[in-house]
């Protein structure tokens, strides 16, 4: 008896765990791109969103370890820089 209750109050724990330790990346899409705030509800545009903003985590991790919220601010003062992230050169 004893043995189901503790494997019920696992369970529990497991279930009660936070999102983002399953996954990662939905932390970082809600807290800095502030993915569940957004009003966008129709059609592909959520889908489409949320893959632009997969895009953009992925870019910059394999960039390297980066605090994302500070490298999106670096990046955004200066229109060269995301493209230098990615290897495009300007002529």
């Amino acid at each position: 008896m004893s043995g189901s209750a503790g494997g019920r109050a696992e369970k529990d724990l497991q279930h009660k765990a936070p999102r983002r330790a399953a996954d990662p990346t939905h932390y970082v899409r809600d807290v800095t791109f502030g993915e569940d705030a957004s009003q966008v509800r129709t059609g592909t545009a959520p889908q489409v969103l949320a893959c632009l903003r997969n895009l953009v985590i992925g870019a910059l991790s394999r960039a390297g370890p980066v605090n994302t919220a500070a490298a999106l601010r670096h990046h955004s003062r200066d229109p060269r820089r995301p493209l230098a992230t990615l290897g495009i050169t300007s002529p």
